[in-house]
């Protein structure tokens, strides 16, 4: 049964994997025991409820930003003191597990046709803070309290604006048809033959991964490659147009593998909640498969974290909104979900997924012209700057063709011109995985 032990221990793991300075330090949360600092513990009989969503949230300033504080409806100060004790009078060790666990989509019922838990359905769309790490700012309440109390100054060591960005490899086989049928429309009908003539040569426009590999290489960067292993349809919804097993794409998978780059799955439609299906897909893949996103981001929050577990994946970076760019958890590292069965974290680390291609221009989701991008998820990109975290980036390789200029190419040119002008570096998803794990223990 949830208690205030287990959610503090949970909460307080992430916050010393960013502070290991804080680890011995005494916080009383919950108690009526004396301690240098005392958290409000207003929010613990949520959890006792099931229900997805608190009704109470108030919004307060800390340090120049609104931010929700949930579990209360009055505004309070954030941090008093009183015989010589350092009070936080908002249950911020409740919200962060709130964000944290995936409380909201494990009991909310909502689901798109995917079966995936909808933008539209979560607690940041209803309260419109889904561009706002707002854990992370509980974090910074927490260390600001911790140093007035115990008189010390807490860092992270390893703070750094990074970017993690990764390629979902779904098609490698389809611009002859698919471009060309752009083409047609537009009358660009020169293209047309260019086309079909490196589809008999067996060289198709999207199958671009070494072009893919020297763009990141400009830039002094590095990616994942999330590679489909399941070909053909699945109840009707697309997997890969290609054949994983076949010999140019394992050369291909060599070929990265040896600039530096990483392989990982992209777990096919219905592997999300079948172990088996999940192993013998990164078994296509080579031995060395650490990291998974599951294709179209299909996450049932109640049976995926399991499959991830039994299939011994090291890291996930599914959860993410495909409607939205931002922060599903609230948070701007990378961290554990949840185990309600056994109330312990997840072995697993999930790296979380902030921008999407698709979500800039998909006729459903944000339509977004490429001249605008930058500029638009920016404050997005400064607020991680600001925590030193990581920045999740997902462009598909098929948007590296310059027949896609107006929705791949540039828009992709002016998100890394302000990374480059941000100071961000680029790990690999196994590299941050390195970085991160040892650290939540």
């Amino acid at each position: 049964m949830l208690n205030a032990e287990i959610i503090f221990k949970y909460v307080w793991s992430h916050f010393c994997s960013l502070y290991p300075k804080a680890k011995n330090l005494r916080v009383a949360y919950g108690e009526n025991e004396n301690a240098a600092v005392k958290i409000s513990a207003c929010g613990l009989s949520f959890f006792s409820k099931n229900l997805p969503f608190p009704k109470d949230i108030c919004w307060q300033n800390w340090h120049e930003q609104r931010i929700p504080f949930l579990f209360q409806t009055k505004r309070t100060e954030v941090i008093s003191e009183a015989e010589n004790t350092v009070i936080i009078n908002a249950d911020i060790i409740a919200a962060a597990f709130y964000f944290l666990s995936g409380w909201q989509e494990i009991h909310s019922l909502e689901r798109d046709r995917f079966g995936r838990f909808p933008y539209k359905a979560s607690l940041q769309f209803q309260h419109q803070f889904v561009t706002i790490p707002v854990v992370n700012y509980y974090f910074d309440i927490l260390k600001t309290a911790l140093e007035k109390g115990y008189g010390i100054s807490l860092q992270n060591p390893q703070s750094q604006f990074t970017t993690f960005l990764s390629h979902d490899v779904d098609r490698l086989e389809s611009a002859w048809k698919i471009e060309g049928v752009k083409q047609l429309k537009k009358g660009n009908l020169l293209q047309i033959p260019k086309l079909g003539w490196q589809k008999l040569m067996r060289q198709d426009h999207w199958n671009n991964l070494k072009t893919v590999a020297k763009t990141v290489k400009k830039i002094g960067g590095v990616s994942t490659f999330f590679w489909l292993a399941q070909k053909g349809k699945y109840q009707n919804q697309p997997n890969a147009d290609y054949d994983l097993t076949a010999p140019k794409y394992q050369q291909q998978i060599k070929f990265l593998e040896a600039e530096g780059f990483e392989n990982a799955v992209h777990g096919s439609f219905g592997s999300s909640e079948n172990t088996l299906q999940l192993k013998n897909e990164a078994a296509k893949i080579g031995s060395n498969v650490s990291g998974n996103r599951f294709h179209y981001l299909c996450f049932d929050p109640v049976k995926t974290p399991q499959v991830l577990v039994e299939a011994g994946i090291n890291y996930d970076s599914t959860l993410g909104f495909a409607e939205h760019f931002g922060f599903r958890n609230a948070y701007c590292f990378p961290f554990q979900l949840f185990d309600f069965s056994s109330l312990k974290p997840y072995p697993f680390l999930e790296i979380p997924l902030n921008l999407m291609d698709a979500t800039l221009w998909h006729p459903n989701y944000l339509q977004i012209t490429p001249e605008k991008v930058a500029e638009i998820i920016k404050p997005m990109l400064l607020e991680i700057k600001k925590f030193g975290g990581v920045f999740g980036l997902l462009w598909h390789n098929e948007n590296f063709s310059e027949l896609n200029t107006q929705n791949g190419l540039t828009a992709f040119g002016n998100i890394l011109n302000e990374l480059q002008k941000q100071g961000s570096h680029f790990k690999t998803g196994s590299q941050l995985y390195q970085q991160f794990s040892e650290k939540l223990q």
